[in-house]
């Protein structure tokens, strides 16, 4: 069934996006160029003007993926912060041993 919510129905959002999976073990044969790196990007910032819409005023997105890429992590969330008026909120360091 199809869900339509509307405009700053969640309090929290966990956004794990699709992603070039450039994280994991290197998959053997598969091949990555600049453009599909830029698709992912560019479908990740889709994601994120979704979730800005439907998180409440003062709600929480947490950001996710799986890969190294610069492209589809920070350069996501400074375009998240240049355009659609995300804060970051940073948590403290972790370490083995502490807290979480």
């Amino acid at each position: 069934a199809k869900h339509t919510y509307c405009p700053g129905y969640f309090d929290h959002i966990l956004l794990d996006a699709p992603c070039s999976g450039m994280g994991l073990r290197p998959r053997f044969g598969s091949e990555f160029g600049l453009r599909l790196l830029h698709e992912y990007a560019d479908y990740q910032r889709h994601l994120l003007k979704t979730a800005t819409k439907l998180v409440k005023k003062g709600g929480t997105i947490v950001y996710s993926t799986c890969s190294l890429n610069p492209l589809e992590n920070e350069a996501n969330i400074a375009f998240a912060v240049a355009n659609l008026g995300v804060k970051v909120v940073t948590q403290g360091e972790r370490h083995i041993g502490g807290c979480g």
